[in-house]
């Protein structure tokens, strides 16, 4: 019986601690500031982050600055940081344009990283925020200022394509 038992909790163990989640990602104004706050259950919802990204959906590009990566801005991003993920020491809520405590994160060749400064948003635009955790946790969130000091979520389903349907007679 104890050989049986071994095999199972070992293969319970890989499991568990290879398991990703999927969270979602809510924008609000916390003290006249954009802040990102993770949604979902207890299981679901990271406490911290080591990566974390805006992006404009078909809005104007921003400006790159000297350091920034100017791919990433040219494809729409308006920040963009990637730090170690040896320690998470970036509690949730997020401020756009904030800091990442930790080093900049490195890719197994060395190569560091590409980051993006924080771009002044636009109101009316539609941006996508995006965020990596521990645990293989990722997130995201739509979201648009609306121009008089507030922010409003747009649900993932209203960003969905629409099917296109043709006439049978084509």
């Amino acid at each position: 019986m104890r050989w049986i038992a071994i095999p199972l909790l070992a293969a319970l163990s890989s499991a568990l601690g290879s398991c990703s989640f999927v969270f979602d990602i809510r924008a609000e104004m916390i003290d006249g500031q954009l802040t990102f706050v993770p949604e979902g259950s207890w299981w679901t919802r990271p406490g911290c982050l080591f990566e974390i990204s805006v992006e404009a959906r078909g809005g104007p590009a921003a400006i790159p600055e000297p350091d920034d990566d100017a791919r990433d801005v040219e494809r729409g991003t308006y920040w963009s940081q990637s730090v170690g993920r040896e320690v998470c020491e970036n509690p949730f809520p997020i401020r756009y344009g904030q800091n990442l405590k930790g080093t900049p994160y490195r890719f197994a060749e060395g190569d560091e990283a590409g980051h993006v400064a924080p771009k002044p948003l636009k109101p009316g635009v539609i941006y996508f925020v995006f965020a990596l955790s521990p645990g293989s946790g990722s997130g995201g969130g739509y979201f648009r200022l609306d121009g008089r000091g507030g922010v409003e979520n747009i649900a993932r389903e209203a960003m969905a394509p629409q099917s296109v349907s043709t006439p049978s007679s084509l």
